[in-house]
C-alpha cells in the first residue's frame, strides 16, 4: 500500500540523511514520526522509525550499569547452607527467628563439610 508521505516528512527525512550528530539524528527521527500520516500504509515505516529512535536514545544514554545487588556470592556444595559457611569464616551466629528457633541447624546433617 502506498504511504502518501507529505512534503514535511520528506524534508525531515532529507535532514535525517544529512545529519551526522546522534542528537541531531534523533530530533530528525522524531520530526519524521510527528509529520508522518498515520494509516495502514505507514505501519511498517512507523515501526522502523520507532526502533531507530529507541536505538539512538539507548546509544546516547550510555552503557547500562549492571552487576549484583550488593550481596556476596558464596559458592558451596549443594547440601550446605550459607549461614554454616559464614559461621566458619567469621564467627557469625545465626539470628533466631520470631519463634526463638535458630535460622540454621546447630549441626549439619549428613555429609556436609561444616
Amino acid at each position: 500500500m502506498p504511504a502518501n508521505l507529505t512534503p514535511e516528512y520528506k524534508a525531515a527525512e532529507a535532514a535525517f540523511r544529512q545529519a551526522r550528530d546522534p542528537k541531531e539524528r534523533l530530533e530528525c527521527l522524531r520530526e519524521m514520526l510527528r509529520t508522518m500520516p498515520k494509516h495502514k500504509g505507514t505501519d511498517h515505516l512507523q515501526a522502523d522509525i520507532k526502533s531507530r529512535i529507541k536505538q539512538l536514545t539507548e546509544e546516547l544514554a550510555g552503557p547500562k550499569k549492571g552487576g549484583t545487588r550488593g550481596g556476596a556470592i558464596m559458592p558451596s556444595p549443594t547440601a550446605i547452607s550459607s549461614s554454616c559457611i559464614l559461621s566458619d569464616g567469621c564467627r557469625a551466629r545465626p539470628v533466631p527467628d520470631r519463634h526463638g528457633l535458630p535460622a540454621a541447624p546447630k549441626k549439619p546433617a549428613g555429609n556436609t563439610w561444616c
